[in-house]
């Protein structure tokens, strides 16, 4: 990486990096249309991920050496896979995309669902990307991938308590499920 060197990945996060679905983040800019003004500013939606993954890791890491030992294996992988998943869905132009396909009904629906998971003084806004990440990693067909990963890489690496829901919750900025006291 440009500006972290080199960034290590575990095996099922290289599962996930392979996929057509990551690899499409090559082509999309971090910085929307600024490369048009600015045109060294290319910092791909892909790069930003890996970068997310690796400062996460590294994050939890230090916490973990350090004074909070509830950050076990499974909130570690959990966290990581959230980090590397969060911009999984943006289209083309990132954010400046959004508004052409944020009124689509699927999403206002995901949106409307999300927004129910927070508790009433804390109505967060959600972007159109956001619900639709939520939608993908939330959805049966992650999950079946995810238990593909599982079978590949060993439960070891990947264990089962790791579950699609609190990626998307971290996601999203809510805690694990049966964590609650705990964000991210």
């Amino acid at each position: 990486d440009a500006v972290w060197g080199m960034i290590q990945v575990e095996a099922h996060e290289a599962l996930l990096i392979d996929t057509p679905l990551f690899q499409r983040l090559r082509g999309i800019f971090q910085t929307g249309f600024t490369y048009l003004v600015y045109p060294c500013a290319v910092h791909s939606r892909f790069e930003h991920s890996l970068g997310c993954l690796h400062l996460a890791g590294r994050t939890v890491d230090r916490l973990r050496r350090g004074s909070c030992s509830q950050i076990d294996e499974v909130a570690r992988v959990t966290v990581r896979l959230a980090a590397l998943l969060h911009d999984i869905t943006h289209c083309i132009f990132s954010h400046v995309s959004e508004p052409l396909y944020e009124r689509d009904e699927r999403v206002e629906g995901a949106r409307s669902e999300i927004t129910k998971l927070f508790p009433p003084d804390d109505t967060p806004e959600i972007g159109a990307a956001e619900a639709v990440t939520f939608s993908l990693v939330t959805s049966d067909r992650f999950a079946q991938f995810l238990e593909e990963m599982r079978c590949i890489v060993g439960q070891d690496r990947l264990p089962p308590e790791v579950s699609p829901t609190d990626i998307a919750r971290l996601i999203v900025g809510l805690p694990p499920e049966k964590h609650q006291d705990r964000l991210y």
